[in-house]
């Protein structure tokens, strides 16, 4: 039961483009990802370049080992070191209790067309999750949403005793305070057979003492590990240190980038859409980390200023950290995917919305860094639909789509619908007869007093005021009995269009867990449907 993004509010007019008339965007990306001629065009652009295999592989391996990988994770890091294998790649930042459902949706279609592509091309391709463990923003990742036993929306939120500002979420520590989160977690849903195992997992990787990005990574590594999903943190010192020269380029020309990307943004807007990098020109895309904190900087024409201090560095000095300290440099949004491909062979990325209007900016960036683009592919988009909520929309004729709207205006139309007819119809059949009466009598005292018809009008003015009042005073009376429905109704707007987002957007996977138990991530994978474009609706049993 697919459903046109071009229906869904909140579209943009270039994500409708690359979806539905690719044609038209074309010339901001690598290719369709339709089209196995793309494929082989990146893939020799690829094979152009050398790429640290061996040091990236013993790099993952570490990595995983912290993260409790299984084999099939190890195997898929061994691959690597094969001349000719490729990437597939996604990322996100890291969120609390794996964040909402749509980072699953990534993860599962990375792993899918990895899958799909080492059948159509008869080579290996390595599904590989980015940790955004550098970004800064705490405010983004230190919430997750649920429906509780009352069918409410219900946020779960991480505090400590000191709130990040600037720092890294590698920096940032779980406190105490997880436990109350879990707790929260528990308390608010039902008892099954499978809440202990799924609680008690979460316990053990989001623990206190962990960093954020490893209890991540864990989480995602019990969840999707044994599909071979390889997750790599990007904080990693030996990792940074294969990036200098990266860091060197943009250094060697500051703001180019952030200049070039501007340009597209234009041609983009004359083109009738929007632009999602919207940062000054003066901007270097990367951060410094200075006093523990992650700063941006600015090319004022002579020297680069750091973010919230005084300080400025010549390109000498930022070269010299580049080159001796390069773990204190990172990407901001625009240069993070050319630095992933600039380190990764990497085939395609994949990627929601906004990650796809931010590749719509970058063709000349990679061209100007001489970086392979890799292939855009929308990551699969779903709303869950379980049979409680399926049997909402079945009982009063809902269409998915329907629930986008308020639900007030929902249920009136619902209630209009159902409400008896014989008794609106008998109002309305007296409205008319009264009219029909008034204007016989406007005849006779229009030929007997003139004066009066002002009068009359007023007369039936009010006489029809009332009576359509009286019947909206039935309605409500009839709505104020079906309160059962106004509670479906609203059940049903919580479950599958929360805080009038899509489901993916806010809802948290645990509680799906602890209801249908781990194997619902089988469910998923077998469910998804990577080649479909459109959202897509499936039902849980």
């Amino acid at each position: 039961m697919p459903v046109d993004f071009r229906k869904i509010p909140g579209t943009t007019k270039l994500f409708s483009d690359f979806l539905y008339d690719f044609g038209k965007v074309e010339r901001f990306y690598a290719g369709d990802f339709r089209k196995d001629k793309n494929y082989l065009r990146v893939f020799k652009s690829i094979k152009e370049r050398k790429y640290p295999r061996e040091k990236l592989s013993s790099i993952l391996k570490e990595q995983s080992r912290r993260f409790d990988s299984p084999e099939e994770v190890f195997k898929k890091i061994a691959l690597l070191k094969e001349p000719d294998s490729l990437v597939i790649f996604t990322g996100q930042q890291v969120c609390l209790f794996g964040g909402p459902l749509f980072i699953i949706y990534k993860a599962l279609t990375t792993i899918k067309l990895a899958e799909e592509l080492s059948f159509r091309f008869s080579r290996t391709f390595i599904p590989v999750f980015w940790l955004d463990s550098e970004d800064h923003d705490f405010e983004e990742v230190r919430s997750t949403c649920i429906i509780d036993k009352e069918n409410q929306l219900e946020e779960i939120r991480y505090s400590s005793s000191k709130i990040p500002s600037g720092e890294p979420m590698y920096k940032v520590v779980l406190e105490e305070e997880i436990n109350s989160c879990l707790e929260k977690l528990k308390s608010s849903l039902h008892p099954t057979e499978f809440k202990d195992e799924v609680v008690h997992a979460l316990e053990d990787r989001y623990s206190k003492g962990q960093t954020l990005p490893n209890s991540f990574a864990k989480w995602m590594t019990r969840l999707l590990g044994k599909y071979g999903l390889v997750i790599v943190d990007p904080g990693d010192k030996e990792l940074k240190k294969l990036a200098v020269d990266f860091f060197l380029k943009e250094i060697e020309n500051p703001s180019k980038s952030m200049k070039l990307a501007k340009e597209t943004g234009k041609t983009l807007e004359s083109s009738g859409y929007h632009q999602q990098v919207v940062k000054s020109e003066d901007a270097v895309n990367l951060f410094l980390e200075m006093d523990g904190k992650r700063s941006a900087l600015k090319w004022n024409g002579e020297s680069i200023q750091v973010e919230r201090s005084d300080r400025r560095l010549t390109r000498e000095e930022l070269n010299h950290i580049i080159e001796n300290e390069p773990e204190r440099l990172s990407p901001n949004v625009l240069l993070l995917p050319l630095m992933r491909s600039y380190l990764f062979p990497t085939a395609a990325y994949i990627g929601g919305p906004g990650e796809i209007s931010y590749y719509a900016q970058l063709k000349s960036v990679f061209e100007f860094f001489d970086i392979p683009m890799p292939l855009v592919y929308p990551r699969a988009s779903v709303s869950l639909i379980e049979d409680k909520i399926k049997q909402v929309l079945q009982k009063y004729s809902l269409e998915f789509i329907d629930l986008f709207q308020d639900p007030e205006i929902l249920i009136n139309s619902v209630l209009k619908k159902k409400f008896p007819d014989p008794l609106e119809n008998t109002l309305e059949k007296k409205r008319n007869e009264i009219s029909k009466i008034l204007d016989s009598l406007e005849q006779e005292l229009i030929s007997s007093e003139p004066t009066l018809k002002q009068n009359l009008e007023t007369t039936r003015g009010k006489i029809d005021f009332e009576l359509k009042r009286l019947g909206e005073k039935l309605f409500q009376a009839y709505r104020q009995k079906d309160q059962t429905l106004k509670e479906r109704v609203y059940k049903a707007k919580n479950n599958l269009f929360p805080d009038n987002k899509l489901q993916e957007r806010v809802l948290n996977l645990s509680p799906y867990l602890i209801k249908y138990g781990f194997e619902f991530v089988d469910f998923l994978y077998n469910k998804v449907e990577i080649e479909k474009i459109d959202h897509q609706l499936i039902e849980v049993g």
